[in-house]
């Protein structure tokens, strides 16, 4: 949901309809089928209470709805993307990794479409990433569900880490060089870690 509201807004998209705001056949609201895979495109449950997605959205539009995208951020790592705004208080940055590619749930045969989702509060990404990037002030990380994490300077650098899920960072300084290319001052990218067990957060 982040990430696509993010890219989105990168392209220039004005405008997004979400279908449908809960768990529902739009056709036939008092006779949804749980087995109908319409039931389940909601960003609300049948009762009413949020789910996740909904998290992720409120989360984009308090990030995205003042922002004016400036460029795509490159660096030496081709799996490390970034996507750079600026907002009334200054940039943001949204960061992610694709050392992992873009599918987690392929283990196993189908039969159909049900398939396992993970907890949203267990990390499923196995690689972590770590990029040391310049920083002069304490940088404050936003995940797609809204919670907040500040990371502190060490030496004049902030070490952060990227996976596959992509996240918001406020306090890093993107720069423009000659040639025209975004990317942040100071970037390491230091070998991917894999990590055995989830991440619970």
């Amino acid at each position: 949901m982040l990430l696509t509201l993010a890219l989105a807004k990168a392209e220039g998209v004005r405008c997004v309809c979400w279908y449908q705001f809960h768990d529902s056949v739009l056709g036939m609201p008092q006779a949804a089928d749980p087995d109908n895979v319409e039931y389940h495109y909601g960003l609300m449950n049948r009762d009413l209470s949020p789910k996740p997605s909904l998290l992720a959205y409120a989360t984009a539009a308090r990030t995205l709805d003042q922002a004016a995208f400036r460029g795509q951020l490159t660096f030496a790592d081709p799996q490390t993307f970034g996507l750079w705004f600026d907002i009334p208080t200054g940039p943001a940055v949204v960061l992610w990794n694709r050392a992992d590619g873009y599918l987690l749930n392929t283990a196993g045969q189908r039969t159909d479409w049900h398939f396992p989702a993970p907890e949203v509060w267990v990390d499923p990404w196995p690689t972590k990433t770590t990029v040391v990037v310049a920083a002069t002030t304490s940088v404050q990380q936003v995940d797609a569900v809204g919670q907040v994490r500040q990371i502190p300077v060490t030496g004049g650098n902030v070490t952060l880490t990227l996976d596959g899920a992509p996240r918001i960072y406020y306090g890093l300084t993107p720069r423009t060089d000659s040639q025209g290319h975004h990317t942040l001052t100071g970037t390491r990218t230091r070998r991917p870690n894999r990590s055995t067990t989830g991440d619970h957060r």
